[in-house]
């Protein structure tokens, strides 16, 4: 890796919205296009910085030269989910699941867009159903031995809350 990519590193992790803009106006496609972890560092950071729109450009563009990177696919799918975008980051996570990649992290971003699709079914039925996707999602799956531990608890409270009420 080149010094000037690590100087470029090093300034995407402090950079604020306004740096990582110019950041990304003065790219060099050729060079980052040989170091793909930018991509993956300014995506990540632009979504901390809360511009999932903005991040979803700088995603697609890596993607773009590394279509199957693993980070940068989760990292795209994030950004969809949080712009709103919530029944195509289902879509796109049931595919990434599908092809076996079932980490944590994954399989806790599909539980999230189901439990937010949920939330929005005007249906009484559709939202017990994709509750219990998220349930599944959750609990189904074991990581390194063990069930998803945060989110099993969570889900647990929300399933009882629902047996409470007759749903």
């Amino acid at each position: 890796m080149s010094d000037k990519i690590d100087k470029l590193l090093g300034s995407v992790a402090a950079g604020d919205v306004t740096q990582l803009m110019s950041i990304w106006r003065a790219r060099d496609v050729e060079e980052w296009s040989r170091s793909p972890e930018i991509y993956r560092a300014l995506g990540e950071r632009i979504l901390h910085q809360g511009e999932p729109l903005f991040a979803f450009d700088v995603i697609t563009e890596g993607l773009a030269i590394l279509p199957g990177d693993p980070r940068l696919r989760q990292l795209q799918v994030l950004a969809l989910a949080r712009s709103g975008a919530t029944e195509r980051a289902n879509t796109m996570l049931e595919e990434i699941r599908r092809e076996g990649q079932t980490d944590e992290e994954t399989l806790g971003m599909l539980g999230r867009t189901y439990k937010d699709l949920a939330a929005g079914a005007g249906l009484a039925s559709e939202r017990e159903r994709l509750l219990r996707r998220a349930a599944e999602t959750y609990l189904g799956h074991k990581i390194d031995g063990r069930l998803l531990d945060g989110n099993q608890r969570r889900h647990d409270a929300v399933a009882h809350r629902r047996e409470g009420e007759g749903l």
